[in-house]
């Protein structure tokens, strides 16, 4: 009986520790506000090669990129955390003049959450972003 007290006791207590440890999340979204096709390529190296994904943006729609949560509690949004490796193109014939490596491309937002905090940073490609090759 003293055993499953002890126990029930001890299961309390970590569900209460657990309940109180902070948590924040990031969050990385491109929004496609042109009437263009954006496509992201993201490239990372390791053991000497290269590898490049890409994914297709359609006109008018975001996606969300990148996202992060962790057991800390941080209200800074690093929006330029990992930025060096995303290229953006567009149609053919058409470039993007925005530079999505230049941090101050960059819209970024925090709010406090439970125990910790939600950060958000977003890259916004409008009709302005893009001209004639």
């Amino acid at each position: 009986m003293r055993n499953s007290i002890t126990l029930t006791l001890f299961a309390a207590i970590c569900i209460i520790f657990a309940a109180c440890n902070p948590y924040t999340t990031w969050e990385k979204t491109l929004i496609n506000d042109s009437s263009k096709n954006v496509i992201l390529y993201a490239s990372d190296s390791g053991g000497g090669f290269t590898f490049t994904d890409s994914v297709i943006i359609a006109p008018n729609t975001s996606m969300v990129i990148y996202s992060f949560g962790d057991v800390t509690k941080s209200d800074v949004a690093e929006c330029d955390l990992y930025i060096s490796r995303l290229t953006l193109d567009t149609d053919t014939g058409f470039v993007i003049t925005k530079n999505i490596q230049d941090a101050a491309n960059w819209e970024s937002a925090t709010k406090e959450a439970d125990q910790g905090f939600d950060n958000t940073c977003t890259f916004t490609v409008t009709e302005a972003d893009i001209s004639i090759e």
